[in-house]
């Protein structure tokens, strides 16, 4: 994993935040982080992006 990523997760300030409060809110975030990359990606992907690494 790059370190930007590592160092970005680790680095969140979730104080105040919703689900800071509940069991597995991290977990969670990092889900609906993930969910939005995916749908950005698909999204890049259906209009015809050349995304070649």
């Amino acid at each position: 994993m790059p370190g930007s990523l590592i160092v970005g997760m680790f680095g969140m300030n979730t104080a105040g935040l919703p689900l800071t409060q509940t069991p597995g809110g991290f977990e969670l975030a990092l889900l609906i982080a993930a969910g939005a990359t995916g749908l950005f990606y698909w999204l890049l992907l259906r209009a015809g992006a050349n995304l070649r690494f």
